[in-house]
């Protein structure tokens, strides 16, 4: 089902309730709304993320050599769930047990947010836009003030893998911005609210 059939049911509703209809969305069943693909993926990507890092804080305790070697298979994953910045964690706190528990929290923290987004929750979007715009701000304040990188590290497969996450959060920020998505997250939102 597209966003713009149970928008222009939104629409209809609010101009038949001529009182609320600049103030609150229309009454809607949240159900019958439907939850969008794209609100979907986001929400499973959000769990996948999760999943990786409350694995990979398990492995810290139990495996410590397994999850570390960026021979590991469980590598790019976390590559992709830290969005980079495993490396720079794991040499913070090599050998305490402080890695493990920031993985965790990590990972409960977007298993959260990821049931959030899957139950159509306002503040999972408000999260997950914040966490998706902090990656591209912090991306673009990096490129401003470091050199450009060497043909070697330009090649680097944690550069592409980077630009790959970079890429994903760019597409998720902008999902989560436009008009109808708002729309839609508010009208069931209402929806809670009023029944």
């Amino acid at each position: 089902m597209s966003l713009s059939q149970p928008l222009e049911e939104l629409h209809q509703a609010q101009s038949a309730h001529s009182v609320h209809a600049f103030h609150t969305p229309a009454v809607l069943d949240a159900e019958s709304l439907g939850r969008p693909l794209g609100v979907t993926v986001v929400a499973g990507f959000q769990f996948f993320k999760a999943g990786i890092l409350l694995l990979a804080g398990l492995l810290l305790r139990v495996a410590p050599d397994y999850v570390s070697s960026p021979r590991s298979l469980l590598y790019p994953l976390l590559f992709i769930a830290t969005r980079g910045k495993f490396t720079a964690m794991h040499d913070a706190a090599p050998d305490s047990g402080l890695l493990p528990a920031l993985l965790t929290f990590l990972g409960v923290y977007l298993a959260v947010i990821g049931f959030g987004m899957w139950r159509v929750r306002l503040w999972a979007r408000k999260s997950t836009l914040l966490n998706a715009g902090l990656t591209l701000l912090l991306f673009a304040q990096t490129q401003l003030s470091a050199p450009p990188p060497t043909s070697a590290a330009a090649a680097s497969p944690d550069l592409n893998f980077f630009h790959a996450v970079l890429a994903v959060d760019a597409l998720i920020f902008l999902y989560l911005v436009r008009g109808n998505t708002l729309e839609f997250f508010e009208a069931v939102d209402w929806r809670r609210k009023h029944s």
